[in-house]
């Protein structure tokens, strides 16, 4: 989305924007996150509040198709298929889908702007480049997916079916702990989630070992980001 901001960023300073801007999710509020981005754009020379809005557009399209991916990816699970029937699934792929188009994004972030009390600078976004964007977080969730398979299995045995099923959890647990305006980073929230999730494929213990070393997983992986980002200039 960089490509909306005036001027336009290089990759690198943009990187170092969003990854510096994302250790504010760590304070309680969600508002932290925002203000950093329109803090650290404007030493870019970039409207900060042009920023902001692109981020939460961001964030909007990153929790619809994380929530696509999911419900696609959970539905493989034969315990969801015989309590949900194809066409409610259908029913929530369409309806999520709808609310891509520019006229729903941008009343989503109308109200984000309300619960954060941030103004926002619009950006008018075409439908192609949403789309877009959709697709390139869609990429995202099935490589933090398969990821996330791979870290389950490190600790515990699953077959093939769950192996499928599990890499809906990920971003469940992510979209749960950002909705959740009181838990900095989704802590606690995430977790629970998670933990929950896999006692449907072992035991609670071994869930919930698995819930705290996913966040030390993922902590680790942020924080060699913030380390590189600091080298960018």
């Amino acid at each position: 989305m960089i490509e909306t901001w005036a001027p336009p960023l290089p990759f690198l300073k943009a990187f170092r924007i969003y990854t510096l801007s994302n250790l504010a999710r760590y304070i309680p509020g969600k508002i932290w996150q925002l203000l950093g981005v329109a803090y650290l754009a404007d030493k870019e020379n970039v409207s900060g509040m042009k920023a902001s809005y692109t981020t939460a557009i961001s964030f909007i399209v990153s929790i619809i198709s994380g929530g696509i991916f999911s419900i696609i990816f959970l539905y493989q699970n034969p315990l969801v298929r015989k309590y949900v029937d194809v066409k409610s699934i259908i029913f929530l792929l369409v309806l999520l889908l709808i609310l891509i188009h520019p006229y729903f994004i941008v009343k989503l972030t109308n109200i984000m702007r309300k619960i954060v009390k941030r103004d926002f600078e619009i950006v008018t976004l075409r439908l192609f480049e949403l789309i877009k964007f959709f697709f390139l977080f869609s990429v995202f969730w099935i490589i933090y997916g398969i990821a996330f398979i791979f870290f389950v299995k490190s600790f515990y045995s699953i077959d093939l079916i769950s192996d499928i099923s599990i890499a809906a959890i990920y971003p469940l647990s992510f979209i749960a702990g950002y909705l959740v305006l009181v838990a900095p980073g989704g802590l606690g929230v995430r977790e629970g989630m998670v933990t929950y999730l896999l006692t449907f494929y072992m035991p609670l213990s071994v869930a919930g070992i698995i819930a705290v070393s996913s966040r030390i997983w993922f902590t680790s992986a942020e924080l060699v980001s913030v380390a590189v980002a600091l080298r960018v200039r």
